[in-house]
């Protein structure tokens, strides 16, 4: 069985420059929360459902995961997991999908660059990027050698009116 693990980054959190307290209580704006929204109605549209919501515990990934799964009426299914902060990281992933190798479709919601550069090492190698709110779909052939390659990646902007 082919397990696909959907990366999504937080949405926009406006200027950390401008937030007044710890970082990782800083979370999305207006437009974060608008996008993200939108993106959850495209999931719903679709008929996507995930099997399991993993999240960063920043603020921020936290609620980007909250709003997808409040659209898609899966609440249950969001877990925080330390290990997707932003020094999430290939050893984290191999961890993070033998742990959970029995999800069909696992959506993990995090922070870039780290994203990204998770999904270019399961690639073997190119670029590219994770916009905030955006959403790439990787497909795992194997679990045990964290292997596979990108099915698909979308831009926020694609879920927006």
């Amino acid at each position: 069985m082919t397990m696909r693990v959907y990366f999504m980054r937080h949405g926009d959190a406006g200027d950390k420059k401008l937030w007044q307290g710890a970082d990782a209580d800083r979370p999305l704006s207006p437009l974060g929360v608008e996008r993200t929204t939108a993106a959850a109605k495209h999931f719903e549209h679709t008929g996507f459902r995930p099997t399991k919501i993993l999240t960063s515990p920043l603020a921020r990934a936290r609620q980007t995961a909250e709003i997808v799964a409040g659209v898609l009426d899966v609440r249950d299914l969001v877990e925080t997991d330390q290990r997707l902060d932003p020094s999430f990281d290939m050893r984290a992933f191999r961890q993070v999908l033998k742990e959970n190798a029995d999800e069909e479709r696992l959506l993990l919601v995090g922070h870039d660059p780290s994203l990204s550069m998770v999904i270019e090492a399961v690639m073997g190698g190119g670029s590219i990027i994770l916009k905030k709110g955006g959403i790439a779909r990787l497909d795992i052939e194997s679990v045990s050698r964290a292997s596979g390659h990108l099915a698909w990646l979308d831009s926020p902007t694609l879920f927006s009116r």
